[in-house]
């Protein structure tokens, strides 16, 4: 490292030369050191530099990779919600429909409910008046007079 300001002995014509020249050599040694680890600084300030720019691109990389995934994930999001709505409103539409024939058919057996019913209030008078026609019919049997059956009496009286 550099000294502070250095001493020469003085000589006759000047300064003393070999001093001078340990000197110079020292500091030129030191130069040269601390050249050569500025050049080693400067590589690792490359290598380093070389290091951040490898980073940013990979950096970059990801970021635009995760873009992407995003929106392709936005755009999976937006058709899956798309295609829910259309399969709920499809849902909705065959259920309207099956609540409509559910509905008809319903009122189909109501309709024919209705008719048995008048049907069978039509029937059950019908039969109600035939049976008070044979109620009648009945009523107005006589049986008819039975002979005296006394000489029978008298017939089995006979062989025993």
């Amino acid at each position: 490292m550099v000294r502070s300001k250095p001493s020469f002995r003085v000589m006759r014509n000047g300064y003393d030369r070999f001093a001078v020249d340990s000197f110079v050599d020292d500091v030129l040694k030191q130069i040269s050191n601390l050249e050569e680890e500025i050049a080693s600084k400067q590589a690792t300030i490359n290598d380093q530099a070389e290091q951040l720019s490898n980073l940013k691109e990979r950096y970059q990389s990801v970021m635009s990779g995760i873009a992407a995934r995003e929106k392709a994930a936005d755009d999976i999001s937006r058709i899956a919600i798309s295609e829910a709505n259309q399969i709920i409103e499809d849902a909705k539409k065959n259920a309207d429909i099956i609540v409509q024939e559910s509905i008809y058919k319903a009122k189909m057996v109501l309709n024919d409910l209705v008719k048995i019913s008048n049907e069978t209030g039509a029937l059950k008078k019908e039969m109600k008046d035939q049976l008070d026609v044979l109620m009648r019919d009945i009523d107005a049997l006589r049986a008819p007079n039975l002979p005296n059956l006394s000489w029978l009496d008298q017939t089995n009286k006979d062989k025993d």
